[in-house]
């Protein structure tokens, strides 16, 4: 049922919301204390994504790639790239403002938010050139009704425990978000691997489809990926348990310490 009074009869049905917003769908069976658990674990970060038009690539003529990376003290933007078109038309800058920063920022009217932006553009990229965009976009995820912020945090152990708990059919329902995804969770790529699962899972529930299909399909490696290169697989194949959190922690560690030894010298 959704909307007032409205309803729709299936087969089978296919939810791709991020699993922090499972627990809202009301569901009769209830769904499993598992799936509830995890979702319930995984909530969504705050995140805006920004786009600075500008009449020239100024930082391009400074001899800049565009590439942007903030421990958060040189302004709201934490990352961005250069988000000209192929052939260098509509020069503009796309920044990311994550987690604290989002949260300061929220508050503001757009004006006020672009002209942060600009500022930190102007200062990193040493032109005030940044101070004069000819447009701006931008969207907070948290806005959005249907999913509440952007890319879900996982925190210890939350992986090893319920990954797959994620991505088992409940009933006649198949869950897939690109949170779901064995690769590149939490992108694009993990969006449609996540899709091509719930839909092999959904033909062979109808028997459109045998097993071994559809694990042949899902099986097969991506063909943007050039012959002879490796897949890289997710820490939850290849260690186990627990262990598989603590190296992935190691790992963080080890990125954060280094980002900011990089910032003091």
């Amino acid at each position: 049922t959704y909307g007032p009074g409205k309803q729709i009869s299936a087969l089978r049905v296919v939810i791709a919301i991020p699993p922090g917003l499972i627990p809202r769908l009301d569901c009769s069976p209830p769904l499993p204390p598992a799936l509830l658990q995890a979702a319930n674990r995984m909530p969504l970060g705050s995140i805006l994504k920004t786009i600075t038009y500008y009449k020239t690539a100024f930082w391009r003529e400074h001899g800049f790639n565009g590439m942007i990376v903030n421990d958060g003290s040189l302004g709201p933007v934490t990352s961005g790239f250069d988000d000209c078109k192929p052939d260098g038309s509509h020069p503009a800058l796309m920044g990311f403002i994550h987690t604290e920063w989002a949260d300061r920022v929220a508050a503001l009217s757009i004006e006020e938010r672009q002209s942060l932006i600009c500022q930190q553009y102007a200062r990193m990229f040493g032109s005030d050139e940044a101070l004069t965009p000819v447009d701006y976009a931008e969207k907070n995820w948290r806005d959005e009704k249907f999913s509440s912020g952007c890319t879900s945090v996982m925190g210890p152990l939350v992986l090893t425990r319920y990954a797959r708990v994620l991505r088992q059919p409940t009933g006649v329902i198949h869950f897939c978000s690109t949170e779901t995804a064995t690769v590149w969770a939490g992108y694009m790529d993990g969006a449609i691997q996540s899709g091509q699962r719930a839909a092999c899972e959904v033909l062979v529930a109808l028997q459109r489809m045998s097993p071994a299909h559809a694990t042949a399909r899902l099986a097969r490696p991506s063909p943007q990926i050039p012959h002879g290169v490796k897949r890289i697989t997710t820490l939850e194949h290849l260690l186990p348990g627990p262990a598989a959190a603590a190296a992935l922690l190691a790992i963080v560690v080890a990125l954060v310490w280094g980002c900011r030894h990089a910032f003091l010298v």
